[in-house]
């Protein structure tokens, strides 16, 4: 949510600082107004691209501190320890 906030903010203040094209420019003068536009464009594109990184980074982080203090607390069980733990009891149990 703050990222789409201040990417909203970030394009109007790009707005704001773009170059305008009067209406009667030559086309040299409109290409490089396009192009200065593109520029500022390209340039949010990274920043938006790098904020994004950025917060995926810091999830995995506490995902990943989150799955080992999970582990800690209860150990991961697989299939086969599962099923040789059951017959050991079924057998047990039948013993009875």
């Amino acid at each position: 949510m703050l990222t789409q906030l201040t990417d909203t903010y970030t394009h109007w203040l790009a707005l704001l600082k773009r170059p305008r094209v009067s209406e009667g420019a030559t086309s040299g003068e409109k290409k490089e107004a396009r192009a200065a536009r593109n520029r500022i464009a390209a340039q949010e594109s990274r920043d938006r691209r790098k904020r994004e990184f950025a917060e995926l980074h810091q999830r995995v982080a506490q995902l990943e501190a989150e799955n080992a203090a999970l582990r800690e607390n209860k150990p991961v069980v697989t299939g086969i320890e599962k099923t040789e733990r059951l017959e050991r009891e079924n057998a047990e149990l039948l013993e009875r």
